[in-house]
């Protein structure tokens, strides 16, 4: 073992005293001192020289083992929190005891401090300890062992407790304090889950938000405002305020509206300090309401108890809603009765009304007041005349301004007056003193101006406009005479009753444009269950309609508009049949049967746009197959030019098969949306037997669901050709199909020459 020079600095006193016989003993030799050896422990010492030439025998110690003295125990591992244990006002703690140096430990003394874990505080520190309190642990007699826990009392909730521990023998106390403990199964950053802290408890019960009318306004219907709440509570609360829940009720206590605030640090600075905060209400009060509050906190711990609900509050009254638009239901020559329903007050009681007046035509400068006391005096409820009163017209009242103008366009507008203010004017209501309707549409002064196969123009003469300017003509027309007449018969019968359109100005229906039309697109259908409607806007008198069917019919009636109402239609134009065209464009052949030499095909005629078809034919193509020696060009190869193709007329009346079973009553089975056309189609193929197949869609291609059929020979067997068609009429030919691929049967081959044996 070398010596440190610190080492043989303590060695060297001891070693002079030896020499000079004052240590007890007397002895010349070598010294050596034996450090870093633990207290109260017996130990085997040998010796051995060592020189160039090598290393002596060992020489142990003669006599009992040396033991080194006994010192104070060693320092504490740090105390641990039984997790387990704690309860609102304690915390137990476990220690492992350390080494006691050779002396029995005899007594172990534990400091600790508590905290209250709180916004502000910081973790307890050593510095803590001094002023903390003491607790002595000593041997346990009736097991001869020392305690290894203990637990502590009289703690608030929520409380981190810090202790540190030291253990005594007969030598003293350790020198130095076990460390202080850490979270455990805790999580470091919240001291509250540390196995040393005390359980949480909820916070108590606050007190209720402090509500005042002075802290609330009204505006638009709408009441806003703010109230002020704290925490302070029935008993302590220990923990940081996380979240406050509010809840809203009425008079009659139902809950209004229930919210909450999430409180920042900030909000819990203000809150400790004993400060108030401000919380806006929710934007769900209306003025003149009797509201009140509740409210409760939450921590880690919990929700505490509801508060108890503030004094009733009622919120500000405001102005008048805006009254609805004024309504009426009797004119005369030079008055108008008006009647409207009192607006919703928002907490105060109307008190009186004002209405303004003007003719329509006129600028805003025009308007007049009706006189204030004679609006009072004759504002009168519906029905003190003895009228009939309907349950919803119980509350309404009417007044009449009278000496208007006859036939003209008045504006009417009102507000209401309560303590508050004016509300604001109601929308702008608009009534006529008596004027009635336009006449009708006389049909004699109806002109075609143009009849083409798929335009239609047509002009008529203004009606009378009884005292109101005319703003529009109605056109209603179809090509089935069924759905015209039944949208004309509809509108007469509703002309009869109550017009509820005279409210809103006989706007358009289906929210069309001034010009617009709806219905067009079954104009140039083979079956229409609509009749088409569009508006021409006034002072033209002329219709023109485009995309319409060849050699259809059509039908049209006419009305006027005002601002008092829609006159009655006009009688029929028509029908009017447009011009007709060269037929459809045809469908392909579909193939029947093919033997070796023939094959037989189907085909449908097309619509004939208004002309009868008079005559049709068809083209057959070689494309692919075997060819006999005798049936090709031997120059070029290819098959002889009749073998190539042929074209051949086919036979317009031949006999229709149908595509369908027939019904068992085919001349009474007529549906509502079969249009002209569409009848002569049928009559025009043959086919009225067959007329009304219900599930049958007709095309221009297919308008009928029957076919003919035609047949061609002189085919060569294996062969593939292509076959196309087309029809004509007085107008021309169509295009021709899209070709059908046929194919004839494959026979054994012809029987071959005879054989010439050239060397014979």
């Amino acid at each position: 073992h070398l010596l440190t020079f610190a080492e043989f600095g303590q060695l060297q006193p001891y070693m002079e005293s030896v020499q000079k016989g004052r240590a007890g003993t007397q002895y010349t030799g070598v010294y050596c001192l034996l450090p870093g050896l633990t207290p109260g422990k017996n130990y085997f010492i040998a010796v051995r020289a060592v020189n160039q030439a090598g290393m002596s025998d060992w020489t142990c110690y003669v006599g009992d083992s040396p033991k080194t003295q006994a010192m104070s125990p060693m320092k504490m591992d740090p105390l641990v929190g039984v997790r387990d244990a704690r309860a609102l006002d304690s915390v137990t703690f476990r220690w492992t005891l350390p080494y006691s140096n050779g002396s029995p430990i005899n007594r172990i003394e534990i400091r600790y401090f508590a905290k209250q874990i709180g916004v502000k505080e910081t973790l307890p520190t050593y510095a803590d300890l001094r002023n903390g309190q003491t607790c002595t642990m000593l041997l346990d007699e009736s097991v001869g062992t020392m305690p290894t826990e203990c637990s502590l009392y009289s703690f608030d909730p929520a409380n981190i407790v810090f202790a540190s521990a030291r253990a005594y023998n007969d030598k003293g106390a350790a020198r130095e304090w076990s460390d202080l403990p850490g979270p455990g199964e805790g999580s470091l950053e919240d001291p509250l889950t540390w196995d040393s802290a005390t359980l949480p408890c909820p916070p108590g019960q606050p007190e209720p938000p402090k509500l005042t009318e002075s802290m609330m306004w009204s505006e638009s219907g709408k009441t806003y405002g703010s109230f002020e709440f704290d925490t302070k509570a029935v008993g302590q609360t220990f923990l940081r305020y996380l979240l406050v829940q509010f809840e809203l009720f009425d008079s009659q206590g139902n809950t209004m509206a229930e919210f909450e605030r999430k409180l920042s640090d900030d909000d819990v600075d203000t809150l400790f300090d004993g400060r108030s905060l401000t919380e806006e209400l929710p934007h769900v009060l209306e003025p003149g309401h009797y509201i009140a509050l509740r409210m409760r906190t939450n921590t880690a711990a919990g929700w505490s108890e509801w508060s108890w609900n503030c004094e009733l509050v009622r919120t500000p009254a405001d102005r008048p809603f805006n009254p609805a638009p004024l309504a009426s239901e009797f004119t005369s020559v030079h008055w108008v009765e008006l009647k409207w329903f009192a607006p919703h007050a928002n907490g105060a009681e109307i008190q009186s009304y004002d209405v303004l007046y003007k003719l329509a035509a006129k600028g805003d400068d025009a308007w007049k007041h009706v006189d204030a006391a004679h609006l009072a005096e004759n504002t009168h409820d519906y029905g003190h005349d003895g009228r009939r009163t309907h349950p919803r017209n119980a509350a309404a009242m009417v007044y009449r301004v009278e000496e208007l103008q006859e036939g003209c366009d008045y504006t009417f507008k009102i507000r209401a007056q309560n303590s508050v203010g004016w509300s604001g004017w109601s929308e702008e209501s608009v009534f006529r003193t008596k004027a009635v309707k336009p006449s009708r549409v006389d049909s004699r002064t109806f002109e075609i101006t143009a009849c083409e196969s798929r335009r239609i123009a047509f002009s008529w003469t203004s009606p009378p406009n009884n005292g109101d300017e005319i703003i529009r003509f109605e056109v209603v027309g179809s090509c089935n005479v069924r759905a015209a007449k039944w949208a004309r018969l509809t509108q007469l019968m509703l002309s009869t009753t109550v017009d509820l359109n005279r409210l809103d100005g006989f706007p358009l229906p289906c929210e069309l444009e001034l010009g617009e039309s709806i219905g067009m697109q079954d104009l140039a259908a083979f079956k229409c269950e609509e009749s088409f409607f569009s508006s021409v806007a006034a002072p033209k008198c002329s219709f023109d309609v485009m995309e319409l069917l060849p050699g259809q019919d059509y039908i049209f009636c006419v009305r006027a508009v005002n601002n008092m109402g829609r006159s009655d239609f006009s009688d029929f134009l028509g029908p009017i049949t447009t011009l007709s065209e060269k037929p459809a464009p045809v469908a392909p052949v579909r193939l029947v049967e093919a033997d070796e030499g023939s094959c037989r095909f189907a085909f449908q005629f097309p619509y004939n746009m208004g002309s009868d078809i008079s005559e049709a034919e068809a083209t057959l193509v070689w494309t692919a197959g075997p060819l006999a020696a005798h049936e090709m060009d031997p120059e070029t190869g290819e098959a002889l030019p009749h073998l190539m193709g042929q074209t051949f007329a086919l036979d317009v009346n031949a006999a229709i098969i149908s595509l369908w079973v027939d019904h068992p009553h085919p001349t009474s089975v007529r549906v509502h949306d079969v249009t002209a056309a569409l009848t002569r189609t049928y009559v025009c193929q043959g086919a009225a037997a067959h007329f009304n197949r219900p599930d049958w869609v007709p095309t221009r291609a297919t308008p009928t669901g029957v076919e003919r059929q035609a047949s061609v020979g002189n085919l060569v067997a294996g062969t593939c050709y292509r076959i196309r068609w087309r029809c004509a009429n007085e107008h021309g030919w169509t295009d021709w199909s899209v070709p059908t691929e046929i194919m004839t049967e494959a026979m054994r081959p012809d029987t071959p020459e005879d054989l010439f044996i050239p060397s014979l």
